[in-house]
C-alpha cells in the first residue's frame, strides 16, 4: 500500500464544511479548524496552564472539530478532554517541566499533539490498537522552540500542536502505521530532547 493515500483520500472528501472556525460563518475541514481554533485560543496568552503546557488551547479545538465533523454529543465532548488531560498529565509526570521548558522546546507544541490526538480518537471511537497508532504519527509532529515566544508565532504551537492530533487520529483510522510499538513513541519522541536522566516516572 503506498501510505500517501490516506492523506490523499481524506483531503478529497468534500471537506469544506467539517468545522467551524470559531467566531467567523464559515467552515473548513477538521485538521484547519484545529489549527486556527487553537492558534486563536492562545493568541493573547491568557488561557489555562498545566504541568504539560497549554491544556484547553490544543484539547479543547480538536475535540470540537472531530466532534462537530462526526455530530458527537456534549457528553462524548468532555470524555474525550477528560480522557487527554489525563494522559498529558501522565506524561508530565512523568518528564517535568525545568526552568527552560524542556530544553529550550515548548511543551505545548511537544505534548500537544499527543494530548489532542487522544480527544479525537476518543470522540472517533478508536480501540487501544489505534490509539496507541494515533500517539504515534502525533509524536512526529511535535514541537516548538522557545525562541519564539513574546512572537506571534508562540500561539501557532498551540494551533500547529492541536491539528497534529485531529490529523494523528484520522490517519490511524486509515491504518496509516507508525512503528511496530506505537505505544513507545510519546517516550521516545521525549529523548530527542530530553535525556532519560532528567525523567522522574
Amino acid at each position: 500500500m503506498i501510505w500517501g493515500i490516506p492523506v490523499g483520500s481524506r483531503l478529497a472528501c468534500n471537506p469544506a464544511a467539517e468545522a467551524s472556525i470559531l467566531g467567523r460563518p464559515q467552515k473548513t475541514n477538521s485538521w484547519q479548524a484545529a489549527l486556527v481554533n487553537g492558534t486563536l485560543g492562545h493568541s493573547l496568552d491568557f488561557d489555562d496552564t498545566g504541568s504539560f503546557g497549554h491544556p484547553s488551547v490544543v484539547i479543547l479545538p480538536a475535540a470540537l472539530a472531530t466532534g462537530e465533523y462526526l455530530e458527537c454529543s456534549g457528553k462524548m465532548l468532555l470524555e474525550s478532554y477528560v480522557a487527554a488531560f489525563e494522559v498529558g498529565v501522565a506524561m508530565g509526570q512523568v518528564i517535568p517541566r525545568k526552568a527552560d521548558q524542556h530544553h529550550c522546546m515548548h511543551m505545548t507544541g511537544v505534548f500537544g499533539p499527543i494530548t489532542s490526538a487522544t480527544a479525537a480518537a476518543k470522540i472517533m471511537g478508536l480501540n487501544s490498537t489505534r490509539l496507541r497508532c494515533a500517539w504515534g504519527i502525533a509524536a512526529s509532529q511535535a514541537g516548538g522552540v522557545i525562541g519564539n515566544f513574546g512572537t506571534h508565532t508562540k500561539p501557532l504551537h498551540a494551533g500547529i500542536a492541536s491539528q497534529a492530533g485531529v490529523m494523528a487520529a484520522e490517519l490511524a483510522k486509515e491504518d496509516l502505521p507508525p512503528t511496530s510499538t506505537p505505544w513507545m513513541l510519546p517516550w521516545v519522541s521525549s529523548t530527542a530532547w530530553w535525556p532519560p536522566g532528567i525523567w522522574t516516572g
